[in-house]
């Protein structure tokens, strides 16, 4: 139930050391325990320098919490567990109202927006909500109506019905939506891309085409092969290419511009695949590895073996294992610079962590000065203090500028 509530604000650096173990890490980077309290953190998402997340308060209400950094402000004490989807400070998820009806979000940074009004007469649930700035998409599930599926799209201000029926599963990029559309008697998927004024179809009805992922124009998907192993397809927005072939199926695919990085899932060998727009690289280079999460070049990851979790970094050239432990991992995501998670305590309570990256050492005089690293009596900044120092010194030797000593210059006049 949706109730009326003040937004509160929670400064968490100011107590983090008091909240959680000394900072650890390994390989460069430190490792801090963002939140510490009894509930379970779930369905967390990044963008940017942002992040969100959902506490478990118990079976039927979810806390929505958005955290910049610094500060964790609670958007919603009672949302649902749909999972919430964040652009920016941008935020949207899913409520049940007071009349037990399925309504729309939205958080704009500074105040929150029901985007939806559907009415107790209306049998309609909404999923799969996404953002992309301030465009909101989400899949109508209309019950009243046999249970036909749309997709719709809120611009901020306007709310568009973008999709025929038996649509769902959007995801957006901008103004671009794709999404999946279930064909025939058989009811294949076949995939659609929406380019903010028309509808077009990727690939054939016979297709079978499943979780779409898009960045701009550029969508990735899983699609079924002869042999019934789902193989990873990438569109440019004008041609398909497939990225993945042979045995085994590729799943948990995510975009970023050109890049793609997916789970191959190899029986208790599961391996992370990395495409630039040209070349295919195995990042893992270990097995069970999963949950892979690309901003840019940048690629995050997590790993089970031995009854440990580890979790991966990779920035383009170099892979770094950024921590271990013997608690459950899951959700790694990229923010900013930097690598968040969800990892159980040990009361078996999952906690939000954040993995920093040590600032590298200075390599110049002027990176040493920039970084705070200054000698007191370098007049001329060339990080030493010699006879040159002195000889600026000692040209300043016994002069004074104090107004009220008529002995003293005054350079003012």
């Amino acid at each position: 139930m949706m109730r009326t509530k003040s937004i509160k604000s929670i400064l968490v650096f100011a107590a983090l050391y008091l909240m959680s173990e000394a900072a650890f890490g390994l390989n460069g980077w430190t490792v801090t325990q963002v939140t510490d309290d009894y509930y379970d953190c779930i369905n967390l998402s990044t963008s940017g320098t942002n992040a969100i997340w959902q506490k478990r308060i118990d079976d039927n209400t979810y806390q929505l919490e958005f955290w910049d950094g610094n500060t964790i402000t609670v958007l919603d004490d009672d949302s649902y567990y749909f999972k919430p989807s964040i652009s920016g400070d941008n935020v949207t998820w899913t409520i049940i109202d007071s009349n037990s009806r399925y309504q729309i979000m939205f958080w704009d940074g500074n105040s929150t927006t029901q985007v939806t009004s559907y009415v107790p007469d209306n049998d309609i649930l909404v999923r799969y909500s996404a953002i992309s700035r301030t465009n909101v998409v989400w899949e109508e599930y209309d019950v009243a109506a046999g249970s036909v599926m749309h997709v719709m799209l809120w611009d901020g201000s306007t709310t568009t019905q973008i999709s025929g029926d038996e649509c769902s599963n959007p995801a957006i990029s901008g103004t671009n939506v794709a999404y999946k559309k279930w064909v025939g008697p058989s009811y294949k998927a076949n995939l659609m891309f929406w380019d903010g004024n028309t509808p077009s179809q990727l690939g054939e009805n016979s297709d079978s085409r499943y979780q779409p992922a898009i960045s701009g124009t550029n969508v990735t998907w899983q699609e079924y092969d002869s042999n019934d192993n789902t193989q990873i397809m990438f569109w440019d927005g004008n041609t398909t290419t497939q990225l993945s072939s042979g045995n085994f199926n590729r799943r948990e695919q995510q975009i970023s511009g050109t890049n793609v990085v997916w789970t191959k899932e190899i029986p208790a060998h599961s391996q992370i695949y990395f495409w630039d727009g040209n070349t295919t690289t195995e990042l893992s280079g270990a097995d069970n590895s999963s949950s892979p999460s690309i901003s840019g070049e940048n690629v995050v990851w997590k790993r089970y073996y031995d009854n440990y979790y580890y979790v991966y970094f990779w920035d383009g050239n170099t892979t770094t294992e950024l921590h271990a432990t013997d608690h459950s991992i899951n959700s790694p995501s990229i923010i900013g610079e930097n690598v968040v998670w969800c990892e159980a305590d040990g009361y078996n309570t999952y906690q939000i962590f954040l993995a920093e990256r040590n600032p590298l050492p200075p390599t110049t005089c002027s990176e040493a000065i920039a970084m705070g690293y200054s000698l007191q009596f370098d007049f001329n900044d060339d990080c030493k203090v010699n006879i040159i120092d002195f000889a600026f010194f000692a040209d300043d030797w016994l002069k004074c500028i104090d107004p009220n000593d008529a002995n003293c210059e005054q350079p003012w006049e």
